[in-house]
């Protein structure tokens, strides 16, 4: 069933007839919504506070498996923040499509960018390191295994824990320090500059950068973002303009000139997480198998 109304989508075929690059847009946003919708609603996890393998058990054979569930836990966190995070942004974008609320579809926009680049940068970390754990014999190279676990564990709470706010103040209660020095943060859990990550996108059309910083004008109280409540602006006698601003514009002028800023940005980003999330499914699933397997030989 369509998620689009009949005039998102006329606008959209029609422009997609005018730009080739904008095809595909409707289609893939409907398709991941499809897709992240079929995925668990809810998800849990125990993990240890310490990572301290010689800590975690009271054997090599239960520190391995504790490690296992942890990694497995974390790894799970990774895939379903990002799963309800997009869900909820694509969502975002057909909802303020549908309503002519463009606010929120570009601002959800930027979001969904910046939301794929940081999936996309851990991902690329993440890929070959899950990969070589398959390549480590466990019962010939049991300690090198442990440290390749220990380090993925460590990059997926680099992922979770990343931050440009001084939080660790406000968690610990000194409040004066909060305040004073908000943006005091250690090296270990210091974001990413979100620049960094959406250049490392895969680049198409005129480059991810490009889109970004254009979605960032909607964003920000520039003259991209004014226009998104214009519903008119034509000139008229007298070297005049008129103006016509609406809560909600029905003009499908500007509708389509939404469709053409989003359509190869959205795409492109969703196509790529769709991707990676059901990559790293397959590797979470895959340990749960294996952490069943462990847990029944104990």
């Amino acid at each position: 069933m369509p998620r689009l109304d009949k005039r998102v989508t006329g606008v959209a075929k029609k422009q997609a007839s005018i730009y080739i690059n904008d095809r595909g847009f409707v289609e893939e946003i409907e398709e991941t919504l499809d897709y992240l919708e079929d995925l668990p609603t809810h998800f849990e996890f125990k993990c240890h506070t310490q990572l301290q393998p010689e800590k975690m058990g009271p054997d090599p054979n239960q520190v391995f498996l504790n490690l296992l569930k942890d990694l497995h836990g974390w790894l799970g966190f990774t895939i379903f923040s990002n799963t309800y995070k997009i869900r909820h942004l694509a969502s975002d974008i057909i909802d303020g499509l549908n309503m002519s609320n463009y606010i929120k579809v570009t601002t959800a926009s930027r979001s969904i960018m910046e939301q794929v680049a940081t999936l996309n940068y851990y991902y690329i970390e993440l890929a070959p390191r899950l990969h070589s754990l398959n390549s480590i014999d466990v019962r010939q190279q049991f300690v090198d295994y442990v440290v390749s676990i220990v380090e993925v564990i460590k990059l997926l709470l680099r992922y979770a824990q990343s931050t440009r706010f001084n939080w660790a103040s406000y968690v610990s209660g000194d409040l004066d320090k909060f305040f004073a020095s908000w943006d005091e943060v250690e090296d270990s859990v210091r974001q990413v500059n979100i620049l960094t990550l959406i250049d490392k996108l895969p680049q198409e059309e005129r480059g991810a950068r490009f889109f970004y910083e254009m979605l960032c004008d909607f964003v920000h109280p520039n003259i991209a973002s004014h226009t998104l409540v214009v519903n008119e602006a034509a000139p008229i006698e007298g070297q005049q303009m008129f103006y016509s601003l609406a809560y909600a514009p029905d003009s499908n002028e500007l509708l389509a000139i939404i469709l053409h800023t989003i359509s190869i940005p959205i795409r492109s980003s969703l196509r790529l997480s769709r991707s990676q999330i059901v990559s790293l499914r397959h590797t979470w699933e895959g340990l749960e198998g294996v952490i069943s397997g462990i847990e029944k030989s104990l």
